[in-house]
């Protein structure tokens, strides 16, 4: 019989859905911004399996965008933290914490042990990277990156997408981090995942980009 925490999902989710998503596997990599609205969602969804990568610690300016950071907290590691979080939300949750950045040093980590990984790290090398490690393990990948009020989500299966939609980007940033913004690609990352680990058809050959300024999301495809 399903636990009644869930019943609210149901309706969303079939209860064969909901089943199903208690048995998957998910890997973070980035505890920050959109690592923490990602974990909080997984936790609160039904992810009964979830791994986090991440080598930071809080400090002050992250109170501002950061869900998992909170005053008492600022100078603790930031993945410790959100195992904590994790727990308190539901402690039958295996939660496994990996408390260093993630870097080339994880070239050999068991990435195809998940159904699926969850990108939010800010380093464009780094998610090349992450994207290659995934294609390698046959792991799909979910993206997600946000600058200002502007983000984007993929979801990447198979073949590389963000080497060629990074290709010829120039750096340049608005550099700044409200937590609406947080807040509305965090949840696409979820649904995008969530679908794909219940095996609906996602796409995967580009990407989806949301202003919050203008109020515009559309899907941008990427030519190979």
């Amino acid at each position: 019989m399903l636990n009644n925490r869930y019943i609210r999902n149901i309706g969303t989710f079939t209860q064969d859905e909901q089943m199903a998503l208690f048995d998957k596997k998910v890997l973070v990599v980035g505890c920050g911004g959109l690592g923490g609205f990602v974990i909080e969602s997984l936790a609160r969804i039904g992810i009964k399996d979830i791994s986090i990568i991440d080598g930071g610690i809080f400090v002050d300016n992250n109170l501002n965008r950061q869900i998992l950071s909170i005053e008492k907290n600022i100078g603790n590691s930031k993945v410790l933290e959100a195992q904590k979080r994790i727990r308190e939300i539901d402690s039958t949750i295996s939660v496994s914490a990996y408390n260093s950045y993630f870097d080339e040093s994880y070239q050999n980590f068991m990435f195809n042990e998940f159904d699926i990984v969850i990108e939010c790290i800010d380093d464009i090398k780094l998610r090349i990277l992450l994207e290659k490690y995934c294609i390698v393990n046959k792991v799909p990948l979910i993206h997600g990156a946000i600058d200002g009020e502007q983000g984007q989500v993929a979801c990447i299966d198979k073949k590389p997408l963000l080497e060629i939609l990074y290709k010829d980007f120039d750096g340049k940033r608005v550099n700044s981090t409200p937590f609406y913004t947080i807040a509305a690609i965090g949840a696409m990352q979820i649904s995008l995942a969530v679908k794909r680990l219940l095996n609906k058809a996602v796409k995967t050959r580009g990407f989806y980009y949301c202003d919050l300024k203008n109020f515009n999301m559309q899907y941008m495809p990427i030519d190979d």
